[in-house]
């Protein structure tokens, strides 16, 4: 498991564990955090496109459950959201699973 930050937010980023082809392709992202003092400020969502950026270059898709990390964070609508805006889609509704698929890198 690797831990990724950024400024004051932090994640878990691991291989999804089913084989070691599907393991190159997708790994799962949790515990998305943000210091409290340091929540409203964009800080998850500059972390999410970071690690969206990072997938995008290694083409490697990033699937996730988003549960609120505690009762002062963002609600789990406005979690889902917050996901939504760094390119996640829904691919499962019970439970409740989002995937961001790695973009099509383009050569300039």
């Amino acid at each position: 498991m690797d831990k990724v930050t950024l400024n004051h937010a932090s994640a878990n980023i691991s291989p999804f564990a089913i084989d070691d082809e599907v393991n190159e392709k997708v790994r799962i992202l949790t515990h998305l955090e943000v210091e409290k003092e340091h929540r409203g400020k964009g800080e998850a969502k500059a972390l999410l496109d970071k690690i969206g950026k990072e997938a995008d270059q290694a083409q490697i898709a990033i699937i996730t459950e988003p549960k609120p990390y505690d009762d002062e964070g963002l609600k789990i609508k406005q979690l889902i959201n917050l996901y939504k805006q760094s390119g996640f889609v829904e691919l499962q509704q019970k439970p409740l699973i989002l995937v961001r698929y790695p973009k099509q890198l383009t050569v300039t």
